[in-house]
């Protein structure tokens, strides 16, 4: 039996926001108010329209006459099938050309006043029929299929399309991106999962064409705070000066923090294979508060320092950040996916988003095919798939076509950690109660290294690691003028949310539970930020499961980063089937520049061939 194989009907929104915090008042600091609540969180059965909705076969939802409440503010009018299905729109015949549409003056008339982006948003609600005979409602010839829009996806399409190979990108959302993407409510715009981008990461995006395309912004002369229980520390961004602060905090480590440095360096980790970060560090100071600001940064990577590889601690951590610089993007992580899906296009490579990649055919051990959800067959001599390992081997290859040993290793590994994030628009600015240039303040609970991932696996986000963000700090689109875009996240088990499946409300009672004491949490840092919410969202690994498709919500793929190599992640976008790729975080981490790296590493696979 494959790992994770019963994944629960992600649950979702529809319900009256009077009712989504029942318990507010619950000795949690604070109360919240239910009209800034909103739950857009897809997946519940009663929110897919019916014949008896009043609204029946009509493509304007999000209107004043209609649905115009917090959640929808977000969303166009396409967007909505993603939650609530088709709304009876008809479907095409099998074999219908969908390129063009509305666009070509074949429905020119088709809701004009919606202004729809044909072809995608067209597709959205009109799917295939199905075909009288064979398998495909229509089929379409390309060198390449990539699956899934993730980083690790986005970078493989652009690095082939320049090159000139013929690609289409399958892509199930509404948009591209993945976790490498923001979402607004009302005027607020919310990074999903971005808190800071290395230069290498920027590089290779300018490296593909995109470096007009996008306004990186470096976390400087501080690049975050670290609250701990007994101090506040200011992190410089200039590693010299980094050191120096650790000595003032530290007078007593200066000649082992002097050690660490020059030693370490934030180099490549060479001679420390099977260490952890932990173990490394303990060998230079036994100051657990010391080691705790040192390995700050390791929530990055979804791995206890106690089990985080030293070598990935100073490359993925002391190096690519300390080094080449803390950096964020002006209109958040999706600016970056919007470059690459841009530079995808302007290569001639084509887009195909609200289409959702179900199989991949396998003829004498090679891919021929992709097929997807509406009826499509794409015929093709390459596979790039940045859809989750789980899903790309088990269901869409199939396990007769793998080899044994390969499926022994895959079971064997496990499925990383997701994230518990809390959105809150506030009409408050809150730049001055941020380190000077910098966005990011980093809370612990504890010096006990362990104990905070022993928190997240039992459920209590008293005692977890938590970030907040304040995005509009850096990044003036993320929030109106004199307010602010926050975002504080945390991680919590997957499991901790089993309860929803009795009931979409005691799951949503819950998540709404939980948000209470992460805003108490940072209630102590931002005096008063609770009477200034405007909006309210919350975002589970039930959440993120949904969306992504990844099993258990994860972020990071496999568990990964570890000191045990071998149980890590799949290490190589090269698989079983000799035409079919891996990209994006299962590959080598999570992680945003890992994930694109991964995709340039696939297309470079297929270039040499």
């Amino acid at each position: 039996m494959k790992p994770n194989q019963k994944y629960p009907i992600l649950i979702g929104m529809l319900i009256s926001v009077v009712s989504l915090c029942p318990g507010c008042s619950q000795d949690t600091g604070i109360k919240l108010n239910p009209d800034t609540l909103t739950s857009a969180t897809p997946g519940v059965a009663s929110a897919v329209l019916s014949r008896t909705h009043q609204g029946w076969a009509d493509p304007s939802c999000v209107s004043t006459s209609c649905h115009d409440s917090i959640h929808t503010s977000g969303y166009r009018n396409a967007d909505c099938v993603n939650c609530h299905g088709a709304n009876g729109a008809p479907l095409r015949p099998a074999g219908h050309d969908d390129l063009g549409c509305a666009n070509t003056g074949c429905h020119a008339n088709a809701h004009p006043e919606l202004s729809f982006n044909s072809p995608n948003d067209c597709r959205s609600c009109h799917h295939y029929q199905d075909p009288a005979t064979g398998t495909c409602a229509y089929t379409e010839e390309y060198d390449v299929v990539v699956i899934g829009s993730g980083g690790g996806g986005l970078a493989a399409a652009a690095s082939l399309a320049k090159e000139g190979k013929r690609i289409v990108l399958l892509e199930k959302n509404y948009k591209v991106g993945g976790m490498m993407a923001t979402f607004t409510r009302l005027d607020y715009t919310f990074e999903i999962s971005l808190h800071a981008m290395d230069f290498m990461g920027i590089s290779l995006v300018n490296g593909l064409g995109g470096e007009n395309k996008i306004q990186p912004v470096k976390a400087e002369p501080i690049m975050y705070r670290v609250v701990a229980p007994d101090f506040s520390l200011d992190i410089p961004a200039d590693v010299d000066e980094y050191r120096a602060v650790l000595k003032q905090q530290f007078p007593e480590e200066e000649q082992n923090i002097d050690a660490i440095f020059d030693e370490l360096g934030g180099l490549s980790g060479a001679g420390h294979a099977g260490m952890s970060a932990y173990d490394v560090l303990y060998q230079y100071t036994q100051n657990d508060q010391l080691i705790t600001v040192l390995t700050m940064l390791s929530g990055f990577l979804g791995v206890s320092p106690t089990e985080l590889s030293a070598a990935f601690f100073t490359m993925g951590m002391l190096t690519a950040y300390h080094i080449s610089g803390y950096h964020y993007l002006i209109g958040g992580s999706q600016s970056m996916s919007n470059a690459l899906a841009e530079i995808t296009e302007e290569n001639g490579g084509t887009i195909k988003l609200n289409t959702r990649a179900t199989k991949i055919v396998i003829a004498h051990n090679r891919a021929v095919r992709v097929e997807t959800a509406d009826g499509g067959c794409y015929d093709t001599d390459y596979v790039v798939s940045n859809a989750n390992a789980i899903d790309t081997f088990f269901e869409m290859i199939g396990e007769d076509h793998l080899p044994a040993d390969f499926i022994e290793e895959i079971e064997a590994r496990e499925i990383g950690l997701s994230i518990f994030a809390v959105f809150l628009g506030v009409d408050e600015d809150y730049r001055d109660l941020f380190p000077e240039g910098s966005h990011e303040i980093m809370v612990v609970a504890n010096y006990d290294f362990d104990e905070h991932y022993q928190a997240v696996a039992e459920c209590r986000p008293e005692d977890t690691a938590l970030g907040i963000a304040n995005y509009s700090a850096v990044d003036p689109t993320a929030a109106p003028p004199g307010k602010s875009a926050i975002v504080i996240t945390s991680q919590l088990d997957y499991d901790c949310f089993d309860q929803w499946n009795s009931s979409y409300q005691d799951y949503n009672e819950y998540k709404f539970e939980l948000a209470e004491i992460y805003i108490n949490r940072i209630e102590k840092l931002i005096p008063g930020i609770a009477d200034h919410i405007e909006v309210l969202e919350v975002s589970t690994p039930v959440t993120i499961e949904h969306y992504t498709l990844n099993p258990r919500g994860t972020i990071f793929g496999f568990k990964s980063y570890t000191k045990d190599l071998s149980l890590t992640s799949l290490g190589s976008p090269s698989t079983p089937i000799p035409n079919v790729f891996m990209a994006g975080a299962w590959v080598m981490g999570g992680g945003q520049t890992p994930s694109m790296l991964t995709g340039v590493m696939a297309a470079s696979e297929i270039l040499s061939e």
